[in-house]
This record gives C-alpha cells, structure tokens and sequence, in this order.
C-alpha cells in the first residue's frame, strides 16, 4: 500500500441510533468526536511510507464544531479537505463518501464513522498487513475492532499471523472498514444501497448489502483490537479504553 484516502463521516447534531445514555465514560457526541479525530490523526502520524489523505464529510454540525475540528486539523500535518453538506441524513452523507471514493485513485480508502477510537497502532498496522500480503495478496477488506458480539454469535474462523498481530476472518462490518479501492468499485452497487437503506428509501441492512461483498472478499479483524466503536456494548475486551479516551479528550 503506497496511498490510503480516509473518509471520515461527523454529523454533531444528532444521538445516532442509540441514546447518549448508552455512550461510555459519560461522553457526549462532540467531546467524542474530537476524540475519535484526534486519535486518528495521532495514528496516522505513526505510519510511515505511505501517503495519506484524509476526508471529512460533516453532516450540519454547528459552525463552532466545524472550527473546531478545522483547528485540529490544520496542525495535524496531514493533506485535508472538510466537506460541508447539509442533508442531516445518514444515507446521503453515505453515498458523498461513496461519490468521493468513486473517483479515488488512492490504493487503500478507509470509511470511518464518527464514534471509533483509534489506537497508535491502527494505521501502522493495517498498512503493514497489506504490505505484507498476510492471505497472500492484498484483495481483502479490513474492520479495525474486535467487536465482542464476534464472541457470542459464533461462527468458524480462520487466523492469519502478521508481524504486528493476529487477524481473524469477520462474516460483518459496520460501516467502519478498509478496502482496497478496486474492491469497492467492484462492489460500489452494494455500498450505494446500503446508503438507501441509511436514507430511508429501501429497507434491509449490512447483511442485506455490505456483508455480501464478504462471501466472495475476505474480511479481517485484529486480535487484539485496534479501534473502538464507542457504545457501552461494542468495546473490545482486555484493553483500558477509559484511559485511551482520556487521552484526546
């Protein structure tokens, strides 16, 4: 991997699906974003040979928040751009960051949603598994958490060794994953009704349109964790994310 495009999607003026009663360590929705951006842009400092660039679909935040996030991103040292629309709608905020990795020419993109934490290591890690081939080749789609429900709804997995970790073969994302470029536009139909479905036209879910791209593309999860998506009952075990968060907040 020589170019990976982030696409980071933040909308400060909504709850998301769950209440802010089910966020952990009393974070509210801004204070968690920060964070999120914050932890990401230290992962990314930590990367080396690759070129990165990093995209922000912000969904009506209040302008305040906006600077805010622009302030952070100025002395971050990394090529951006904050795109600005105004849908409050998860969907189409969806298909702009699916719009802009259409045309990406970027080796790896990552889409990222707004309520993950991410550790130093994420980034260095993720660009070294592609690097090195760890399926021997590159054509696989990477979720960066070690979801604890992997546990629970159990299903057969393979082990793949890299030189940081262990990854796992996932049947399920969010929408928070790596994937080659060439990958997603293979697949980019699947992707655009998921954002249908997130605008409320059709109905359905990731298991009626993400995770199929899974039954033909494998998918890995590290072991440990390398992010967090920040609700009570999705934080990976064996890891002190109260004091990772603590960290950028």
């Amino acid at each position: 991997m020589k170019s990976l495009r982030i696409i980071l999607r933040t909308c400060a003026v909504v709850k998301t699906l769950s209440s802010t009663a089910d966020r952990p360590f009393g974070l509210d929705k801004q204070p968690m974003i920060l964070a999120s951006l914050r932890s990401l842009i230290e992962s990314c400092s930590s990367a080396k040979g690759v070129k990165i660039r990093l995209d922000i679909v912000d969904d009506s935040s209040p302008l305040e928040f906006r600077a805010k996030m622009k302030s952070i991103l100025d002395s971050s040292g990394l090529v951006y751009e904050l795109h600005k629309i105004e849908a409050r709608n998860n969907g189409k905020s969806l298909a702009y960051c699916y719009d802009l990795a259409s045309g990406s020419k970027a080796d790896v993109i990552y889409f990222c949603e707004d309520d993950y934490l991410h550790l130093p290591d994420e980034v260095p890690f993720i660009v070294r598994a592609y690097n090195e081939k760890i399926i021997g080749s590159d054509k696989f789609v990477i979720h960066p958490t070690d979801y604890p429900d992997r546990y629970v709804r159990v299903y057969p997995s393979y082990i793949f060794l890299s030189s940081d970790c262990h990854w796992r073969s996932v049947q399920h994302t969010t929408g928070t994953f790596y994937i080659p470029t060439s990958i997603f536009k293979k697949y980019k139909n699947l992707y655009y009704k998921f954002a249908e479905i997130n605008s409320g036209k059709i109905g359905g879910g990731e298991d009626a349109t993400i995770n199929k791209v899974y039954q033909s593309v494998p998918c890995l999860s590290p072991i440990p964790s390398l992010a967090a998506h920040l609700n009570d009952d999705t934080l990976p075990p064996f890891i002190d994310w109260k004091s990772e968060v603590k960290k950028f907040i």
